[in-house]
């Protein structure tokens, strides 16, 4: 069963830029379990929906992969952008998805 979440973010869309780069310089590209990921500017920071094979993947990955990317961001760049800020995140159930290139319908 897919699983999928809206991430909003009270923060300048560069520390999107740079966690964004930092995670593919990490991971070359592929987290485990992730179908698809959008991300787009807000009024007030940024938008981030994410696609998972399934929760239980979302939440390794979260404290697997997301947490040392975030954790290496904040020590490099510590006054940069000031604290990680709060996210705020929603469930969503998933009722269909289709990715044409990736050869995926669910």
């Amino acid at each position: 069963m897919t699983y999928a979440v809206t991430i909003d973010v009270p923060a300048p869309t560069e520390l999107y830029d740079a966690f964004h780069a930092a995670l593919i310089e990490h991971t070359g590209g592929h987290v485990d379990g992730l179908l698809a990921h959008v991300a787009w500017p807000t009024p007030t920071g940024f938008r981030i929906v994410q696609v998972w094979t399934s929760k239980e993947v979302r939440d390794r990955a979260g404290e697997e992969v997301i947490a040392q990317v975030r954790s290496a961001l904040a020590a490099s760049v510590p006054d940069r952008f000031g604290p990680m800020p709060e996210e705020r995140v929603e469930e969503l159930d998933v009722v269909g998805l289709v990715i044409p290139s990736a050869g995926l319908a669910v």
